[in-house]
């Protein structure tokens, strides 16, 4: 099995209308941080990861997923398939 560990830093506290300022993304080899003090947009993003991310057979570990993975989705256009919360 595939896993991928992924955590996001915001503002606001509701994804309508809030900002994602970095993203950071793990691969078990290789930590990727993604930032933009105005707001993370897709573009920012490259095209692998946002595939990582929408992959089912790929397993995404979210520290904070019931909050995360809507901020993602509504902030970056991105549906996160196939997430697993630490507990």
């Amino acid at each position: 099995m595939t896993y991928r560990y992924l955590d996001c830093e915001t503002i606001g506290l509701r994804p309508y209308g809030g900002v994602i300022w970095i993203l950071t993304w793990f691969d078990l080899k290789r930590l990727r941080v993604f930032h933009n003090c105005f707001g993370l947009t897709r573009k920012d993003l490259p095209l692998d990861v946002i595939r990582e991310m929408e992959d089912p057979t790929i397993v995404k570990v979210i520290q904070n997923a019931e909050f995360d993975g809507p901020y993602i989705e509504l902030n970056l256009g991105i549906k996160i398939r196939n997430i697993e919360t630490p507990g």
